[in-house]
């Protein structure tokens, strides 16, 4: 986005405390009627929604991903690196394990469990997908308080991969992200874009990423590319060179199909108050890890770490 761009409304700060107790950081942002999102190289419009989900960043701790060119936690649509929040946990057998570990606290696990098995419909398809920000958000609010890591993260379907991947025929019901797929739908405004991923999508839910094959530094050495703090890609160009070099030759990486996704965070929550012919918005991002940074707001364009 560019100062001489009239149409462009931006974000305007009007108070940062990057230094406030507890366990969130807050932002009041004053901004007009849509939050814009810098992005280099491709748009959220340029996407069809694959869905929202709540998911912590992790490290799956194999000791091949012990490297320079990695970050120590993962932001990642596969459980190999994220663990995503799944309705699954509470049904028969179900993981009551798992949902404690994600952060379900022991005294709502009972309701949680009544939730996946009579509520959950009217927020979520199988297996993690959130029909929008805001279903995420009320999950959030009832079971969650533990937010180091937490992210509300949107997935991104490239319009050119909905159209050569996705558009098989098949005689079973879908659900979830294909159904969501299916119906074109935009992704929602407000979104931090984080980078992209190639990762597959296998049994209704996103499977193995191109650095479960350990890709990372052949992929430096053939075309210069690393990845993020996040662990994702910057730029759609460098995830497409992975992703073609991997279908040129399938026994590179995992033996699945692989498309390339766009992912973008959303504010865990969101305050909306009236003030005159302003919008304020209260944000509150997830407070990291220790020794972690969080992206704190500090001009029209850039996000700086705290």
């Amino acid at each position: 986005m560019s100062d001489n761009n009239s149409d462009s409304r931006y974000l305007h700060l009007v108070r940062q405390d990057c230094s406030l107790p507890g366990k969130h950081m807050l932002l009041d942002i004053v901004a007009t009627s849509r939050i814009e999102v810098n992005m280099s190289d491709m748009d959220l419009s340029d996407c069809y929604s694959g869905g929202y989900f709540l998911l912590r960043a992790g490290n799956p701790g194999w000791e091949q991903l012990k490297s320079e060119f990695l970050p120590d936690q993962f932001v990642s649509l596969s459980e190999c690196f994220s663990p995503k929040l799944s309705v699954g946990w509470g049904w028969t057998p179900g993981c009551p394990e798992c949902a404690l570990k994600f952060g379900i606290p022991r005294e709502r696990l009972d309701d949680f469990t009544v939730w996946c098995r009579r509520e959950y419909e009217t927020d979520m398809d199988v297996w993690s997908m959130f029909y929008s920000t805001a279903s995420a958000r009320r999950f959030f609010n009832r079971f969650l308080s533990h937010t180091t890591n937490l992210y509300i993260i949107g997935a991104g379907l490239p319009h050119e991969f909905e159209e050569t991947n996705w558009r098989e025929q098949s005689e079973d019901e879908i659900h979830g992200v294909e159904k969501r797929i299916e119906q074109h739908l935009p992704m929602e405004q407000g979104g931090e874009v984080l980078g992209f991923e190639v990762v597959g999508y296998t049994h209704n839910d996103f499977d193995c990423t191109w650095l479960c094959s350990h890709l990372h530094e052949e992929m430096f050495r053939l075309f210069g590319i690393r990845p993020n703090q996040y662990g994702l890609l910057d730029h759609y160009e460098d995830a497409r060179k992975i992703y073609d070099w991997i279908t040129e030759d399938p026994k590179r990486a995992e033996p699945i199909g692989y498309d390339i996704w766009l992912l973008a965070s959303y504010p865990l929550h969101v305050d909306e108050m009236d003030y005159g012919k302003f919008h304020v918005l209260r944000r509150i991002y997830p407070r990291p890890a220790p020794g972690r940074s969080v992206p704190c707001y500090a001009g029209k364009d850039t996000f700086a770490a705290v």
